[in-house]
């Protein structure tokens, strides 16, 4: 084209038919960057779908009809002598065996080292309440895992009868109201309401609220406290009415005296005839279960109730001493803690939240009726407000000014926007120009010995205009 460098000469016809080519190209290259990030995108996306689809499944190998088993009926959940652990089975790698050898030896799979529970004898026994204590990662909450299903059961068996609520040690909020986080989609009975949110300390917490209990709850709890979090998550699974409950430690991120009330009213008192597993490290709490396990490492190191475990002066003995000393650092002597002075605390504070609700509460108990008062002030989501008809010259010039101004803003654009339709649109007619030959003659006054070259050098140039201009609109 430029000049007749592959043999040709350069002439109109040529060029316009290069021209139209070029056009013709213009929108599959423009889009071809953004298809190649779309397939690459697919491909991430497909590769994860494919390994999601591809894990292996939970085996729900265990006993759950008493008629197979009749001790289910006075031990809703138990587990004779399981190992579980949290690694996934070795898996055949189908591209390392096609390119091995026949007569190659195969290398032995191996899993990665994971955390397993071995050995586990646990019984729950129904409309009791089993505590299970440890240490920091000695496998409480692996063992409420495995309870539920949620582990790879190696060995032993599992017997579960029974619907489960389960409340997390980090509670799961929805992005909805607080009724619709208690009720999760359970039709709403007025008096199992009221008695839950009673129960679960929630009554004073509602009666604050701008809305009460129609308050918009923000993702992942965000305008709720810790405790608040933590208690609708409790009022929830009470109002599941399962048979079986399992708490990981919900009432550690509550204040003492609030604890201490759920404890009592909900635990011991609400849930009175349910079968109740319960991990904690509160040794407050303790002497009010009816058996207790201590688990260390993975395994079960001491069960029973907790006077006789205290006489046996086992682990779980050797582990409340240490919870008393951590308690006692940095104490004068004169304010040391012992362990009795501990849970006989425990047994007054239980005695006394017991007669405070026995001569009931001095304030005025809040009725569902008073704080479900749907308000424009409990919502944190609106209605995004759509404006219709034309753009006021008011909102133009508010953006005009904030960009600097008529000289700063408005003359720049408009003569890059000018600029560039120009630069765009006129190689078309100068295209017409040079098959007419209407410059001819300048370029013999120029000095161009072959006219083709003079218009070229024009489309160059126009061109590079092109190019400068979409740079200033850029910029501005």
């Amino acid at each position: 084209m430029l000049g007749g460098n592959f043999g040709n000469p350069a002439s109109v016809q040529l060029v316009f038919k290069t021209l139209a080519f070029i056009n013709s190209l213009t929108w599959p290259l423009i889009s071809l960057p953004g298809s190649i990030a779309g397939m690459l995108s697919a491909k991430v996306s497909c590769n994860r779908i494919d390994e999601f689809l591809n894990q292996n499944e939970l085996k729900n190998d265990f006993v759950s009809d008493p008629n197979v088993d009749p001790s289910l009926n006075d031990f809703p959940i138990q587990v004779k002598n399981a190992t579980f652990d949290w690694a996934d089975e070795p898996e055949a790698d189908n591209k390392s065996s096609r390119n091995t050898k026949k007569n190659e030896p195969k290398k032995p799979v191996e899993l990665k080292a994971a955390f397993s529970l071995a050995n586990i004898n646990f019984k729950a026994e129904a409309g009791k309440l089993t505590a299970i204590v440890g240490d920091v990662g000695s496998g409480k909450s692996s063992l409420l895992a495995a309870v539920m299903g949620e582990m790879r059961k190696v060995s032993g068996e599992l017997c579960r009868s029974g619907k489960i609520g389960y409340v997390a040690q980090n509670s799961w909020i929805l992005n909805g109201t607080v009724r619709e986080n208690i009720l999760f989609g359970l039709p709403f009975d007025q008096e199992k309401y009221e008695a839950t949110i009673s129960c679960c300390a929630l009554k004073d917490d509602l009666a604050s609220f701008a809305a009460g209990d129609a308050t918009e709850i923000g993702e992942k709890g965000i305008n709720l406290s810790g405790g608040q979090k933590q208690r609708v998550a409790i009022c929830r699974a009470v109002y599941s009415d399962a048979d079986i409950y399992v708490f990981d430690d919900c009432l550690s991120a509550v204040d003492a005296h609030v604890g201490h009330e759920i404890f009592t009213q909900c635990l011991l008192t609400r849930l009175s005839k349910k079968t109740r597993i319960f991990v904690t490290n509160q040794i407050h709490f303790l002497h009010q279960c009816d058996s207790i396990y201590t688990l260390q490492n993975g395994r079960i190191a001491e069960s029973g109730h907790f006077t006789d475990m205290l006489d046996a002066k086992g682990s779980f003995f050797s582990m409340m001493e240490a919870h008393v000393k951590e308690l006692n650092r940095g104490r004068d002597s004169a304010s040391q803690l012992t362990l009795a002075s501990l849970v006989e605390s425990g047994i007054a504070e239980m005695k006394s939240l017991q007669e405070k609700k026995a001569h009931g509460s001095p304030q005025k108990a809040a009725g569902v009726d008073s704080y479900s008062t749907k308000t424009k002030e409990g919502e944190m989501m609106t209605d995004e407000e759509l404006y219709q008809g034309r753009t006021s010259l008011a909102s133009y010039w508010f953006h005009i000014r904030m960009l600097g101004g008529i000289s700063l803003c408005l003359i720049p654009l408009a003569f890059a926007v000018a600029g560039t339709q120009f630069a765009s649109m006129y190689p078309t007619f100068w295209i017409g120009y040079w098959a007419e030959g209407r410059y001819d003659s300048y370029a013999i006054d120029a000095g161009y010995s072959n006219l083709n070259t003079f218009y070229i050098d024009i489309m160059l140039a126009l061109l590079f205009a092109t190019v400068f201009f979409l740079a200033c609109r850029g910029i501005t």
